[in-house]
Parts: C-alpha cells; structure tokens; sequence
C-alpha cells in the first residue's frame, strides 16, 4: 500500500471524498440565487474546511499530531482512526439518518436512528436502548410540537 505523510493512502479517502464534495456543492449552489444559496454555501465551506482539518490532522507528521492533540486532547499522538471499513460504516449510518428524514420523518426517522445506533453500534442492551429511544423521543416531541408548537416534518411516504 502507498503511504502519503507516514499514513496508507486509503486513510484519507474518505476526508478526500468529503472534501471532493464540499468543493462539488459549492460549485453547484453558487448558481443559485443569493437567498437560496446562504445556507448551502455556509454548510458546503464548514464541511471543506473540516475535511481538510482532518486530512491534515491525518498525517503523521509533527502538525498532524499537533491538530490531533489541540482538537481531541484525549486521543494518543500515534493513534490509528480505526480501519475504513469502520469509518464507512459510521458515514452510511449517517446516511441512512438522512434517509429516514427524508421518507420517514422526524418523528420516526430519529428514533430508528437512535435505537439502531444505540443497539448495533454502541452494543446496548435492547431496554437501555428502547429506554433512551422512549425518552429522547418524549423529549423531542414536547420541546417542538407541545412547547414551540413546530410541526415535524412528517417524510415524503406520510405526507399530509
């Protein structure tokens, strides 16, 4: 395997690809108009400039272990982020948040995610995780809908 700054090529794939599509994103939302585009561009800089934190806090040089230690101070200056198939694994777990969002909804788009999160990922047992799943959804639904009175989203497939 090629090594680039003391680390195989494959670890920084995913910051690259990150940053690939920050840069795609940008390009795309500055066509837009100068009120859509606020948020797309703002989120699409924050995302590129974070890739490129962490692909230079990658590196095993002296400032990657620098940017390590000044932004996790609990992580050890040699320490490996864990194998790519570890770090897809939580980037599609995200993806698939996103997705429930999108078709299911907030109200149960969250919930999926926390309990699949909390039993598969974080291997909790199934009543802690149906317990936090509970609270946090009891939560989320008195915080928006009773007390600021927001509706949720409700997801492409339940639509009013």
């Amino acid at each position: 395997m090629k090594s680039l700054f003391g680390r195989p090529v494959s670890d920084y794939l995913m910051s690259a690809g990150f940053a690939a599509a920050a840069v795609a994103f940008i390009a795309t939302a500055s066509s837009y108009s100068p009120d859509a585009r606020a948020f797309p561009m703002a989120s699409a800089f924050v995302l590129l400039a974070l890739s490129g934190l962490d692909l230079a806090g990658l590196t095993n040089t002296a400032a990657g272990r620098a940017i390590r230690g000044l932004l996790n101070p609990a992580i050890k200056a040699d320490s490996n982020p864990g194998p790519v198939s570890r770090q897809a694994a939580a980037v599609l777990s995200l993806a698939g948040l996103v997705a429930g969002l999108v078709l299911l909804g907030i109200e149960i788009g969250v919930p999926l995610y926390l309990l699949t999160s909390l039993r598969f990922r974080a291997r909790r047992s199934w009543i802690s995780s149906i317990a936090v799943t509970a609270g946090v959804s009891a939560l989320m639904w008195l915080l928006f809908v009773s007390a600021l009175r927001l509706d949720l989203y409700r997801g492409v497939l339940f639509a009013r």
